[in-house]
């Protein structure tokens, strides 16, 4: 494996980690909506503006793709949705670019 590939890895693990990251703490906002365990609060206050940002990015293009409005636990599956896809592509075109 060349440097240039272990560059190339490295980032992509980086990104990956990010997307789990938020898909962790999109998923803590579902359960937080739908259950009232206390001992998520902390993990959704700390996530809060993360999941903001992601619902207003992809939740919001997933409105517009299919022309509906959607409640916020709605929104927050969509992008969750989203982000689970985004990370399968990446894996899958990163598996077929640098398979050895």
């Amino acid at each position: 494996m060349g440097l240039l590939t272990l560059l190339a890895a490295g980032i992509i693990h980086f990104i990956l980690v990010l997307l789990d990251i938020a898909t962790a703490f999109l998923v803590v906002r579902l359960l937080r909506k739908r259950f009232s365990w206390q001992f998520l609060e902390p993990f959704d206050r700390i996530g809060s503006p993360l999941v903001s940002y992601v619902n207003q990015r992809a939740g919001r293009r997933v409105e517009k793709a299919l022309r509906k409005s959607f409640s916020e636990a709605r929104l927050t599956a969509a992008s969750l949705l989203v982000l689970v896809l985004l990370r399968t592509g990446i894996v899958l075109l990163f598996n077929a670019l640098f398979a050895s």
